[in-house]
Formats: C-alpha cells, structure tokens, sequence
C-alpha cells in the first residue's frame, strides 16, 4: 500500500494485476485491507474487480470508502482500437454514474484518458494581440513605408533573430518567466491597462522556472521583444467594415482607424521546451502503455512526475510568450512615434485583448451537466467566452471576447 505521487495520505493505491497475478486478492480482502490501512478512496481498478452498479455502490458505502479516480488506456493506433477504447470508457463512466448516487460529500471525478502532449500545447505558445491607435489610414497610407522601416528597425524578426533588449541573464529569466508580462511592466514595457486586457493577466499560474532546461534558457535571453519566423508577424491594418456598431463603439473602433496585429510566441526558449519534453515522452510513455502512431502526439499523464514537470515549463515558456509580444508591442508603439513624428498621446495606442491559441490550461466546464475541472488543449484555438465569463478582465466582460465570433476583424493589411 503506498501513496500516490503527492497526493494526501488519505488518499492511495492498491495495485494488482488481475488475470496475470497468481496471488491476486479478491475484491473484499483488497476493500478490507483499504479500510484497515485509513484511506478515504480507491480507484476503480480493472471494470467489474471490486464489483459493478449497486454491488460496488453497497460495497464501498459499508466501508465508509469513496470512488476516487479510474483510468482507462486507449490504443489510438487504429480506428477499431480507439472505438473499443472509448466503448470502454463509456463502461466506466457508466460505473461512476451508478457508485454516485446518493453520495454527497464529495463529487466523485469521472474517468479520463488524462495525458498531456507537449506538442499539442505547444511549442511556442503563440497568440495574437491586437492594438487601436488613434491614426486614420488617409494618414498611414502615404508613409506605409516609412513605417515599415521603422518597424524592421525596432523588432528584429526572421530566424534567429535578436537583440531588441540587452540579453538576460539566466536569474533575470526565471524570474520573467514567473512573472509573464508583469515583469514588462516592472521594466516600462507595459502598462497596468495592458495587462487587464491580457488572457489571465498576462500571467499563467504554476510556472517553474526550474522545469525549464539551461539550453532553453540560453536560446531566449537575446530573443525578448522579437519576432522570430515562419507564419508569425507584425501587421499595420485599418477597420474596413464595421458588422456591430454597439461592439465596435464600446471598444473604440470605427471604420477607417488604424490597428496592430501581433502574433508571436515564446520563440527559442518555448521550441527548446518543446523538444526536451518530447524526448521525455517519448521515453516516458512505454512506462505508462501509451501507444502512439506519431513522435509528434507523444504525451504522458497529466498526473505523472513527467506531466507536471511539464506543465511548470510550459507556463514558464507562456509567460515568456506574453512577456514578449507585450515587449514588441511596446517597441511598435515607439517605432509609431518615432516614424511619423506624433506624440504619445495622438498616437493613443492600447491593447484591445491578446489571447492564446496553442497552450493547455485547467478550466472547469460544465460535463454532462455539472461544473467540473478540465485541462484544456487549444492547438490553433483561442478561448470564445461569451458576455459575463469570470474569466474576462472588467473591460471586456460585459462585451464578451473579442477573439470570439462576436467580433469579426475585417482589416486590409498595410505593410
């Protein structure tokens, strides 16, 4: 009988093999020794070991034992496989549903296949922000070079690319890397309105800089406030058509006004990340009889050493990512000013909203009827929460996201 990671005493595992132990101890010896030994709960076990619907129900109640996890592994190798998997799991959540009834001290969690891919959450942890200004495309359109000129300048982009602030030293990152875009504003890169217009802050919860290897640490320290390659970018736009008049007059928009677009990550320090933590799977997964088709899908469980470890990292390279974009915002704002000869204040640049679209995230959402916690994978994705959501910084709340499909951008790109 031993503990669970590092989960509370009162909680543990009695592990048998049914079928293949010789030795295995029925149902009543392992719910009795359970009892004997303190524990609150038990996992499920293999569907039917500690007995099924009311039998197991009755069980556990006479014990004073509650239902406290389950696990089904699923081969997603071929179609057929992952058909019998999920037949499988719906089996156990059937189980769960039946044990719950009539229990109310504690909400029994359902079953999950609860794995975390790196690749999936990864492995830049990129979003797109967008910034108004005050400017008039009848202005930008005849110095649209200029500008450009000036952005090039400020914000280094391509592969490789670096040096738009001195470089970090290895301390100096870890501690940007717990304190996302809040250290931009601690350095005069942000404003406090900034980060209430930044998913969460600009700051992910759980981050570990120590999760993060040294050579990811030494691929970022020249990178902040860059841009990086592939399809991420710098774009100069004006509104062209306006679909919600009451929207586009709570945030400040019209037709005709000048925006910013950014969509950028986390860049060498976020890949790296990626990459030691798929060499983590890859060689994790044998251990936990996961079976994948593709290097790329390599995950372990949520749960495991591996999978925490990685969710500390990846919070680090997210608040790298917003850290970053809030950077070369920053620098776009000044490249502005500096191009077209205006002041701040005529100028007026401000973040709309930044939101995410390739991270994982612990949320609760209502399953089957009922709240319940849930890590989220976003490949490609943003949030879309509606007017209301807790989640949404005080500006935006009674508007509702706007990378949602309440707000439809239609822009014509600049330079």
């Amino acid at each position: 009988m031993t503990a669970i990671g590092n989960a509370p005493v009162s909680y543990g595992a009695f592990e048998v093999t049914v079928g293949h132990d010789d030795d295995v101890p029925d149902a009543v010896q392992v719910l009795d020794a359970v009892q004997a030994a303190g524990y609150e709960g038990i996992d499920l076990g293999p569907l039917g070991y500690l007995g099924l619907g009311d039998e197991l129900r009755d069980a556990l109640r006479s014990r004073g034992l509650l239902l406290t996890g389950g696990y089904v592994e699923i081969d997603v190798t071929s179609d057929e496989a992952s058909r019998r998997g999920l037949a499988e799991l719906s089996d156990v959540c059937d189980q769960f549903d039946a044990v719950r009834d009539g229990v109310d001290r504690v909400l029994l969690p359902r079953p999950t296949v609860a794995l975390i891919a790196p690749a999936s959450a990864g492995p830049e942890e990129p979003a797109v922000r967008r910034a108004r200004t005050d400017l008039e495309f009848s202005f930008i359109e005849p110095r649209s070079d200029r500008l450009a000129d000036a952005l090039f300048a400020k914000i280094p982009a391509g592969v490789g690319s670096e040096g738009a602030i001195p470089g970090l030293s290895i301390d100096e990152l870890k501690k940007l890397v717990s304190e996302g875009a809040r250290w931009a504003q601690s350095n005069g890169y942000a404003t406090r309105q900034d980060l209430e217009h930044t998913e969460e802050g600009g700051r992910l919860a759980g981050a570990d800089p120590d999760s993060v290897s040294e050579h990811a640490y030494k691929r970022g320290a020249r990178q902040m406030g860059t841009l990086g390659s592939g399809n991420h970018f710098i774009e100069v736009s004006h509104i062209d058509r306006i679909y919600d008049d009451k929207l586009a007059a709570a945030m400040d928009l019209h037709q005709g006004q000048v925006t910013v677009l950014i969509h950028s990550g986390s860049r060498g320090l976020g890949h790296q990340t990626c990459d030691d933590y798929l060499k983590v799977a890859g060689a994790a997964m044998a251990r936990y009889g996961i079976s994948l088709p593709d290097r790329q899908l390599a995950a372990f469980p949520i749960r495991s050493p591996e999978g925490q470890a990685y969710l500390g990292a990846m919070a680090a390279a997210a608040n790298f990512a917003w850290c970053n974009r809030q950077v070369m915002m920053h620098l776009a704002e000044q490249a502005f000013i500096e191009a077209l000869s205006i002041a701040p204040r005529a100028l007026n640049f401000a973040l709309l909203y930044d939101a995410c679209h390739n991270i994982a995230k612990f949320e609760e959402h209502i399953v089957d009827g009922r709240k319940r916690p849930v890590c989220v994978h976003r490949k490609g994705a943003t949030r879309a929460f509606g007017a209301g959501n807790a989640a949404l910084p005080d500006a935006l709340r009674p508007l509702g996201q706007p990378s949602s499909s309440r707000v439809t951008w239609a822009v014509t790109r600049l330079c």
